[in-house]
């Protein structure tokens, strides 16, 4: 008999290629994806359940129902710039969602349950690189509402004895990124201006993030279900810091444009157009900065490391993100 799992957020990034790996495990699948936004989401192999994850009532029945052997949560508003306009529908998404798939489980007592989280509970580190057991203050509605789950599993976890796992994962990347990342943006910007010599503009180029590929990521998801000797709690990083100013760089020299910096600008030296414009006003509030994952503990724990590295990663983005 086939295991079958749930994957909530199945129609995201993570979902999408969670649901690809699991597929080929010959996984039963059932994917949880929102009744408006997501309603047209197909992908062969997926069983679509279209609901909304804070609607208390459906999530018990579908886990009492189907009875699944492991549960991806997966599902959240992840857009920071978004979090700090609408911060009461995140927190009731990210939250609330995360409560009823846990007592869900607490109920029937029978699925290994994940709890995808995010560097952004860490705020703004002061040092580097974070590990499990750094302190976490987050500086975004989103980053609170993620940590309001992430200790919801934990206490869970501890509390009903529960097989718990939570992903602590830095940024991880892929094709299936929407264009309010800013990897996307900055590819299909730089993709765009190639073929109609129209720039775009970017906020914080300084920022400093640990970037790595989503594929490898979702694996790491899987072989921490699978392969960790109890429920517990992973980073998963490269131990790798890297600024959007290099990713910038290295997109436009993969481009084959020969740049040069101009006052709040990115300057094409052939053209002597701009390619990029930095804004002021694209700056997040409360900027979070300084991410740097110790994966440590995941290697240690299942022998979990990134492969890809950043000038890797950037040209299998380059290569893979179509306009």
């Amino acid at each position: 008999m086939k295991a079958k799992v749930l994957i909530t957020g199945v129609s995201g990034q993570d979902g999408k290629l969670l649901s690809e790996f699991l597929l080929e495990k010959d996984y039963e699948i059932y994917g949880l994806v929102r009744r408006i936004a997501d309603r047209k989401f197909t992908k062969e192999g997926v069983n679509v359940i279209e609901g909304d994850i804070r609607d208390t009532s459906l999530i018990e029945s579908i886990v009492a129902k189907y009875k699944f052997d492991e549960i991806y949560h997966l599902a959240s508003i992840s857009d920071v710039a978004y979090s700090f306009e609408h911060p009461a529908e995140v927190y009731d998404v990210n939250i609330n969602g995360t409560l009823n798939l846990l007592n869900a489980i607490r109920k029937t007592n029978i699925a290994s349950f994940y709890f995808a989280g995010t560097s952004e509970m860490f705020g703004k580190p002061t040092t580097k690189p974070q590990t499990e057991d750094y302190p976490m203050e987050p500086v975004s509605p989103y980053g609170v509402s993620k940590l309001a789950g992430y200790w919801s599993s934990n206490l869970y976890r501890q509390a009903y004895n529960l097989p718990i796992y939570c992903g602590i994962l830095y940024n991880h990347e892929s094709k299936y990124r929407p264009e309010n990342f800013v990897t996307t943006k900055i590819i299909k910007g730089v993709k765009r201006y190639i073929k109609t010599g129209v720039k775009f503009s970017l906020g914080n180029i300084m920022a400093l993030k640990d970037w790595g590929y989503a594929p490898e990521y979702v694996r790491g998801m899987y072989e921490m279900v699978h392969n960790a000797p109890t429920p517990s709690d992973y980073i998963l990083a490269t131990n790798e810091q890297h600024s959007v100013k290099e990713f910038l760089d290295e997109v436009v020299k993969l481009a084959g444009i020969d740049r040069m910096y101009v006052d709040e600008s990115l300057y094409d030296v052939t053209t002597n157009f701009p390619v990029v414009t930095f804004e002021k006003s694209l700056y997040r509030p409360n900027e979070a900065d300084n991410y740097m994952g110790e994966y440590y503990k995941a290697f240690k724990d299942f022998g979990w490391k990134p492969t890809i590295r950043f000038k890797e990663l950037v040209r299998k983005l380059y290569e893979e993100i179509e306009v």
